[in-house]
């Protein structure tokens, strides 16, 4: 088991974690929700160039940051259509358990809106600023 993709998928397996990151002796794990993980890798630079990634769950919004933070393998439990044909055109291994049309928000009442920002892109680095937009208009919807 020496492989950086099985040592993700056992961490996230686990049940402890929903995201885990992994490359040679080097793991990042987080047990967050969405994506605030891959957002915090990001804005603090964190070189992730090489890595191979598990995730609970996988839309484009998810696949887009994890190629922007240079992932080149990812398995996720759920991952949606729209993520995977983003993958594929980047080149990026995947392997997953379920196959989903769409991810849906917290409540499964509507498509996630971070999905929906990312909907129409296709340049990671153009998306993480769509996501960061979304995240900042959700927070100040919940503080009004």
């Amino acid at each position: 088991m020496d492989k950086d993709i099985d040592k993700a998928k056992l961490l996230l397996k686990g049940g402890k974690y929903t995201l885990a990151l992994c490359k040679d002796d080097k793991v990042y794990t987080d047990d967050g929700r969405g994506l605030s993980a891959l957002i915090r890798l990001i804005k603090t630079k964190f070189d992730l160039t090489g890595f191979s990634a598990a995730d609970k769950v996988v839309g484009k919004a998810a696949a887009m940051l994890l190629v922007l933070c240079g992932v080149v393998e990812i398995y996720a439990a759920t991952i949606s259509k729209p993520a995977v044909a983003f993958l594929k055109e980047n080149g990026v291994k995947y392997s997953y358990d379920t196959l989903t049309d769409e991810i849906m928000n917290a409540t499964g009442t509507a498509p996630c809106p971070m999905e929906q920002a990312v909907k129409n892109i296709s340049d990671p680095a153009a998306a993480f600023t769509a996501i960061e937009k979304t995240v900042e208009r959700i927070k100040s919807k919940s503080t009004d």
